[in-house]
Parts: structure tokens; C-alpha cells; sequence
């Protein structure tokens, strides 16, 4: 079995009145790429800086790399690749500067990978960064996250601010870096399209609360949506085994299952007197019933 780079047990954090996380308990493993969603205030962002050691979980504990996150050693902080939403880049410095400023940490600087980057991601290494429009400076973040060639790459809402064609080159990046190596990858996104073409995981947070924790080829198989439209009244739950949702109005009713096997249509139609539809939902549509 392959060991775990990424586990939390049990973490709970807390601001005063606030929670933050609520009793979250999962893993990761070398070539996972994992999409963490949630509405905002969901407990994205605490989630990937309690990983990075940046929190201390009031409960429970975090480690990374086999190491606690909260007291990870010089070596343990160079193998992870953080970029968070405000990029903490200095305005003042021009590009090639900066690059010079942060490869000086590291023994194992990829400066051509780097340069590469920069130069697909039309990011002018001449200019301050300063002047660097909001999606320029999110590629060089995330170039300057790459250039170590970590082994746990932690992305807070890496493409929010890229063009439709810069996001597309950035995701394909991201599936090749998972493949050439066992690298583990968590990036969080409210562009939930974007986790169809390259995760193979999915963490689902609501209100701190880890609701979704799965394969996302196992959600998708196995996660349909039933559409019921019946001759008379629906009793006020249908009963079905696997329901993560029901809304029942009258004759009319909408299930969200989540099943192994798919049910008996034939026979449902039958004891209800209705006509029922069944579709499989992808992601975004997946998330959205959960979080709405």
C-alpha cells in the first residue's frame, strides 16, 4: 500500500464562535490529484494551510510528508509547493529578480522548467511585478511553485484570474507533472468544469465539514439523478435506498442516489404509477446538489 503524503485525523479549527474545520479526517497519496470545492467560508483555504503547517488545529492533527505539518523541518518545507490567493510576490522587484531572490533557497531549482513556464505563460521576466496584470502574476506564483519540483503541491484558487486558453495549458501542466513523478497535487476552484478533465479525487467542504471524500470516477458511476412524475400524490419520502436528497412536491419529486446498483425503474414506475427518468451527473452538477 502506498504511504499516505498527506493525512489529517480528526482536525478541528476555530476562530472564537467560528468553525472553521469541523472533525475533518482524510488522506492522500504520491499521484493523487485531489479538486477541494466548497461554497466561500467553506474551509478551503484553512484546509490547505493547516496541511502546510501554517494552522495549528485546535483537534486533532495534520502531517504531510510523514512529518506534523505544524513542525515540519527545512527539509520537509522544500518539498511542498504552496501558491495561495494573495501571491505575497513583491511589487517592487522585476521578474527576473524575484526568480534569482527565491531559487536561492534551493539546491534543486529547475531553472529551465521555470524559464519554459514564464515563456509559454507570456509572463515578461523585464517587467516589475508590480506592473504585472492579475493573471501574470498568478502564473509566475505558481512558477515559482514549480521550481523546486516539490512533492506535494497545494493550489488555492490557482486559475481564477487566467483567460480560458492559459487555464486549459495550466491544468494539462499539472495532469503531466502528477504523471512524470508521485507528485500529490490538492488545488482548490470554484470552476468545477475544470475538475472533470484531471482529478481523480474530490473533496467536497461544507461549513468545515468534509461531505465528499471520493474517486471521481466511483461518484460519477455511481451518483444519479431520478426524475419522478406520478398519476397521484407522492408520499412525503420515497424511501429509496442511497437518497443523499429528495424534494417531493405533490406528483412531481427529484432524487439525488447514490448506489452501487442502479434501482428497479420498472418496478418503482410500478409502485409509485409514475414515469421516472434516470441520468448520471457529472461534477459540477454533482457538487451543486450537494452544496445548494
Amino acid at each position: 500500500m502506498t504511504e499516505a503524503t498527506i493525512k489529517l485525523d480528526q482536525v478541528s479549527i476555530r476562530y472564537q464562535k467560528h468553525v472553521a474545520l469541523d472533525g475533518v479526517s482524510t488522506s492522500a497519496k504520491g499521484g493523487d490529484i485531489i479538486g477541494l470545492v466548497g461554497r466561500n467560508g467553506a474551509g478551503k483555504s484553512t484546509l490547505l494551510e493547516t496541511i502546510a503547517g501554517l494552522r495549528i488545529p485546535n483537534q486533532g492533527s495534520a502531517s504531510v510528508l510523514g512529518q506534523a505539518s505544524q513542525n515540519l523541518d527545512d527539509r520537509g518545507r522544500h518539498r511542498l509547493g504552496l501558491v495561495f490567493q494573495d501571491d505575497e510576490l513583491f511589487d517592487w522587484m522585476p521578474v527576473w529578480r524575484h526568480l534569482d531572490f527565491v531559487s536561492g533557497f534551493y539546491r534543486n531549482w529547475q531553472t529551465e522548467r521555470v524559464d519554459q513556464l514564464l515563456r509559454d505563460w507570456q509572463v515578461p521576466v523585464d517587467r516589475r511585478v508590480g506592473d504585472l496584470s492579475r493573471g501574470q502574476r498568478q502564473m509566475l506564483a505558481i512558477a515559482l511553485a514549480l521550481g523546486h519540483d516539490p512533492e506535494v503541491l497545494l493550489l488555492d484558487e490557482p486559475v481564477s484570474a487566467l483567460d480560458p486558453v492559459a487555464r486549459q495549458d495550466f491544468l494539462a501542466r499539472l495532469v503531466e507533472l502528477a504523471c512524470d513523478s508521485e507528485r500529490t497535487i490538492v488545488f482548490s476552484t470554484h470552476l468545477i468544469n475544470d475538475l472533470e478533465r484531471i482529478t481523480n479525487r474530490l473533496w467536497l467542504l461544507s461549513e468545515g465539514r468534509l461531505l465528499i471524500d471520493e474517486e471521481t470516477d466511483q461518484l460519477r458511476e455511481q451518483t444519479r439523478r431520478l426524475t419522478v412524475r406520478a398519476r397521484q400524490d407522492l408520499p412525503a419520502s420515497l424511501g429509496l435506498a442511497g437518497t443523499l436528497r429528495e424534494h417531493i412536491e405533490g406528483r412531481n419529486a427529484r432524487v439525488i442516489l447514490k448506489a452501487e446498483q442502479a434501482p428497479d425503474l420498472a418496478a418503482l414506475e410500478s409502485k409509485l404509477d409514475a414515469q421516472i427518468s434516470s441520468e448520471r451527473l457529472g461534477l459540477e452538477a454533482l457538487c451543486l446538489e450537494y452544496l445548494s
